[in-house]
């Protein structure tokens, strides 16, 4: 499927009877770079995911709670410039900042709310 014109915005629901509570993205079909996200969706409660799109190819990817991942067939929008999207990050590219937000709470946060309290101690 083609579209010829790129759309700004989309209205997402869920059907009756489905489990709330989705996360459902934009994404480019091929390298999985996410356009738009919107969370929060139930039944009988449309959202709205506006996202700046052109020429290229698009799919639908919903992620239910607890469930697999389910992706949409990809269109290609015919007609519109150009635009970015962000690369999901892996929990892998996740693992050296949380390392070092661990460190740095252990090593200067706790101290410095010890201090606090302790001081807060002393005041009468």
């Amino acid at each position: 499927m083609v579209w010829d014109d790129a759309f700004p915005s989309f209205l997402i629901g869920l059907r009756e009877g489905l489990e709330a509570g989705p996360i459902v993205y934009l994404i480019d079909p091929v390298s999985n770079a996410v356009y738009g996200e919107v969370e929060g969706i139930a039944p009988g409660t449309p959202r709205a995911l506006i996202a700046t799109v052109g020429t290229g190819s698009y799919a639908w990817r919903c992620v239910p709670n607890g469930g697999k991942a389910v992706t949409s067939a990809a269109v290609r929008v015919g007609s519109g410039g150009t635009t970015r999207a962000v690369l999901p990050v892996s929990e892998k590219g996740l693992s050296a900042p949380l390392a070092a937000y661990r460190k740095y709470v252990d090593q200067d946060a706790r101290p410095a709310e010890r201090h606090r309290r302790q001081e807060a101690r002393r005041c009468p």
